[in-house]
């Protein structure tokens, strides 16, 4: 997408929301924004909006799961600003939402671990990075199903984890189950 003109777009709604005291829609529309900033390569103004949507997500007690994915999103701004502390501190605070305040266990929240596994793997912390793509990996078979496309990069993931902690026949194993899946993705597309 265009996402300097979607910047554009997204502040002026924003400038809108702050004029008509929406503090939730404000919130939403700094976060989008955030997302356009750090797809423009603009990553410390991405940080600056994505805290701001924090800062007025706290205000807000309905939207527990928005505050948890806008951190969700911080925590990516931080890993690619190589700040790999503040990312985990970030994933940690959004998993904890999401178990505090008992929310679904969705396609979201498995994206959050994903990430979270991602940032202990950086700090070669592995055992942690397994446990918790295994739980995301389980969540996400539970919602698509044993056989779907989207569990292939979950797979892929504890694949390499394992290969990286010398656990070659675990890793081969889920190497061979990403593979399997995918291939019967693509047979199915095209046959």
């Amino acid at each position: 997408g265009n996402y300097h003109q979607a910047t554009l777009l997204q502040q002026k709604a924003l400038s809108i929301f702050r004029t008509r005291h929406e503090t939730t829609d404000e919130a939403y529309a700094l976060n989008e924004l955030s997302n356009y900033l750090y797809h423009t390569g603009k990553l410390q103004e991405a940080i600056d909006s994505c805290s701001k949507a924090l800062s007025l997500y706290e205000q807000i007690p309905d939207e527990k799961e928005k505050y948890a994915l806008t951190l969700n999103n911080l925590s990516i701004y931080y890993y690619e600003a190589k700040r790999f502390d503040d990312a985990l501190s970030a994933s940690k605070k959004a998993i904890v939402l999401f178990d505090k305040y008992d929310l679904p266990h969705s396609s979201f929240y498995t994206k959050i671990l994903t990430n979270q596994s991602l940032f202990e793997a950086t700090r070669d912390s592995l055992d942690i990075a397994i446990s918790l793509s295994t739980v995301a990996d389980s969540i996400q078979r539970e919602l698509l199903g044993e056989i779907h496309p989207d569990n292939v990069v979950l797979r892929f993931n504890l694949a390499n984890y394992f290969l990286e902690s010398n656990k070659t026949d675990e890793a081969q194993r889920f190497f061979h189950d990403a593979l399997t899946t995918q291939m019967l993705h693509v047979r199915n597309n095209f046959s």
